[in-house]
């Protein structure tokens, strides 16, 4: 289970997501300015966002960095 909690005034419920890592869901986030950390029940972890990097497309993703829990 991945678990968005956020820090931005608009987005104030955390979103529960089962599954895949909700990269898509993420980088939307990402694209609209709206600032995040995941909880990763699966890995123990938290990710937190950490740059833009340009894809081939020249298209900006985010990444992460994981930090223990």
């Amino acid at each position: 289970m991945y678990i968005f909690k956020f820090s931005t005034l608009d987005k104030k419920e955390d979103v529960i997501i089962k599954g895949d890592f909700p990269s898509k869901y993420a980088q939307e986030l990402w694209n609209k300015g709206i600032k995040f950390i995941i909880v990763s029940t699966y890995s123990n972890t938290i990710k937190i966002p950490r740059k833009v990097e340009y894809n081939d497309y020249g298209e900006n993703h985010v990444d992460f960095d994981e930090y223990k829990i």
